[in-house]
């Protein structure tokens, strides 16, 4: 019971937040004044997630192998089109691969 709690308090606000504020947001694209301002905001934003992912990374691979095989996953699945199981499931054989070696 606990997790299922956990789970909506995350959640369950940012939704309503999308869900309250997503007519307003249409309203205010129209105004080319406030399209300009929601638009820095968006560009504000992928700023902070790039800066919080780039600070993420060194923590979240182990070393040169662990960072090129994410690398190359990333590239397999959004620019070739590789399905994500089979990048997993190579993936994890490369890990394997290497932990045996």
């Amino acid at each position: 019971p606990g997790a299922v709690v956990a789970t909506i308090g995350i959640f369950l606000p940012g939704f309503v937040l999308v869900a309250a504020t997503g007519p307003l947001l249409e309203r205010w694209r129209r105004r080319p004044a406030l399209r300009e301002t929601l638009d820095m905001v968006n560009a504000a934003v992928v700023g902070v997630i790039v800066a919080v992912v780039l600070r993420l990374v060194p923590a979240a691979t182990g070393g040169p192998f662990e960072a090129a095989l994410a690398a190359a996953a990333g590239l397999a699945v959004w620019a070739l089109g590789v399905p994500g199981t089979a990048v997993m499931a190579a993936a994890a054989g490369a890990g394997l691969v290497r932990s045996v070696l």
